[in-house]
């Protein structure tokens, strides 16, 4: 395994709803990133339910392979983090989607910031 990391900042502005999330987030990941090994990805999201008895399920796929599901209740607002297996991401653009059901919750305000993937890099490339 490769002992040093670099990132990519994914997004540093943010998405809101309802039309924030129609569409792939496009993203770089360059030649000398060791994609054969896990990488983290994280970001900040904030949650606002009318029903604030319901949850809203949200699922996060990158190049098509669900890599997070989690499901959030009205007023939460933190840091998500989580590994991604190896081989989900590729040298080049990837493609990132935030899938939520905001059906059941009487509707839903969120946003999304600052998401960022660390990586490992080869230290020989």
């Amino acid at each position: 395994m490769q002992g040093v990391c670099d990132y990519t900042a994914i997004l540093d502005h943010r998405l809101g709803t309802p039309h924030g999330f129609d569409n792939t987030i496009r993203f770089e990941i360059p030649p000398n990133a060791v994609l054969s090994v896990h990488s983290i990805l994280a970001f900040t999201i904030s949650v606002k339910l009318v029903h604030t008895d319901k949850t809203m399920p949200l699922k996060v796929k990158m190049n098509q392979h669900e890599v997070a599901s989690y499901i959030l209740g009205h007023n939460y607002f933190g840091p998500l983090v989580k590994v991604i297996d190896p081989h989900v991401l590729g040298h080049g653009t990837n493609h990132m989607f935030f899938a939520m059901d905001c059906s059941d919750t009487g509707g839903c305000e969120v946003e999304v910031d600052d998401i960022a993937l660390w990586w490992f890099k080869s230290t020989t490339a």
